[in-house]
């Protein structure tokens, strides 16, 4: 009995024996002579066969092959298809090809690759963050997005999942809970902005809670002993931080980005000034100086109790160039102190008279009193950095004149504690 072998054919109707003997042959020996008596639609190039085929008026070229026996093959597929009407040209395929697997692609985009794309884009977007930011979004996305999210395509991501995430987050507290929140709603909506990963519509469906610091605005803010006794609490080369922060309202970055240099006239009490121009990103990798947030450059005036304060400080432990910073590093005095490190300080300080009292509310305080002593809210806006596109007129109405009457209202009450 003979035992008939099939070969498996390509859609040329080649079996792989048939081929490997076509591609041996020496494409040079199939004709003679530049291409003469080759069929039509086919032409020689460099050695191989270029072939060609006419359809609705225009001239298309399908491919270059090693033989004439495959140039041939292939000339006569496209002209079939051409004769039925299903004739596609093999760029518009390779076009249609790419854009499907570009598609697929998409359609797999996953929570930790999205993730990671977004953080990168708020470093050079219309308003960038600051590294400290992008820093505090990527500690947030590591620690309680990407575990139970990160492998899931972007939409994927249901809205019982994103509570999971909140709700897991919660075991960390309230604060890191909200911050979660808020993660996700940026990260995706920002995904729904550009269509990444095909997503059309955001999955973070809940409220997210403000938190009791805007709630109860006037239990937060310290009183004016409590900012004296948590000055006395600090450390004596960090209790001016406190004062600073309180009296002239910075925030914790502007405080540690202060230099020896900010200081102006320290010699005429009531007219010095401190200029707010940096703060100190001890978050980013590497710590670096950065501008203060919102581009919120700016000089105010010092009290005068307060800067009698500031020159005995920088008499005790600022160094003696203009650019050295007025709270350093314990282990650097060229280097600003970090914000872990005044963090510690601040904590063991706050325990002791106004347990949970956060930092910022020591700007709060400040931002109160100035209030309090009759400021408009153009003139706090401008003491307080806060800058508004839609307010951005109201600024001509304040000057630093008015800046030096209403803090001499602020040295009044500052003194009168102090006795």
């Amino acid at each position: 009995m003979v035992t008939a072998r099939l070969e498996s054919r390509d859609t040329f109707g080649i079996s792989q024996g048939e081929r490997r003997k076509m591609a041996t042959r020496s494409p040079r020996k199939a004709t003679k002579g530049k291409g003469k008596g080759l069929p039509r639609g086919i032409t020689m190039r460099t050695g191989n066969y270029r072939v060609r085929v006419s359809y609705e008026g225009r001239q298309y070229e399908c491919g270059i092959y090693e033989t004439l026996e495959l140039a041939k093959l292939a000339l006569h597929k496209y002209q079939a298809e051409c004769i039925l009407g299903t004739f596609v040209p093999p760029v518009e395929r390779r076009r249609q090809l790419k854009a499907m697997r570009a598609a697929n692609a998409a359609r797999n985009v996953t929570v930790a690759q999205w993730s990671q794309t977004w953080i990168e884009s708020l470093a050079t977007g219309p308003k960038p963050r600051s590294p400290g930011t992008i820093a505090s979004y990527q500690s947030t996305v590591n620690s309680h997005i990407l575990p139970g999210l990160g492998n899931k395509p972007l939409t994927e991501v249901t809205p019982d999942d994103i509570e999971d995430c909140v709700a897991t987050a919660m075991q960390s507290g309230a604060g890191a809970s909200r911050n979660v929140a808020r993660t996700l709603r940026a990260m995706f909506n920002a995904a729904v902005e550009i269509g990444a990963g095909g997503l059309e519509a955001s999955p973070v469906k809940l409220k997210i809670s403000k938190g009791t610091s805007n709630a109860r605005q006037d239990e937060e803010v310290p009183s004016l002993e409590e900012v004296n006794g948590l000055a006395a609490a600090m450390p004596p080369d960090t209790r001016l931080a406190v004062l600073l922060a309180a009296w002239c309202s910075l925030r914790v970055g502007e405080v540690l980005g202060l230099q020896r240099g900010d200081f102006k006239h320290l010699d005429q009490p009531g007219k010095t000034t401190v200029t707010i121009e940096r703060q100190w990103l001890s978050k980013a990798k590497p710590p670096a100086y950065g501008p203060p947030k919102d581009d919120s450059y700016r000089t105010v005036v010092v009290p005068a109790a307060l800067a009698r304060k500031v020159q005995a400080h920088l008499d005790r432990y600022v160094l003696p160039n203009p650019e050295a910073p007025v709270f350093h590093s314990p282990i650097d005095s060229a280097r600003p102190m970090s914000h872990n490190s005044i963090g510690k300080r601040w904590n063991e300080a706050r325990a002791k008279i106004r347990p949970g009292t956060d930092f910022h509310a020591l700007r709060h305080f400040g931002l109160t009193v100035y209030a309090q002593a009759g400021a408009t809210q153009t003139e706090i806006m401008r003491r307080g950095g806060h800058r508004d596109a839609d307010v951005a007129q109201r600024y001509q109405h304040s000057s630093l004149e008015r800046d030096q009457i209403l803090t001499a209202r602020l040295n009044d009450i500052m003194e009168g504690v102090e006795e």
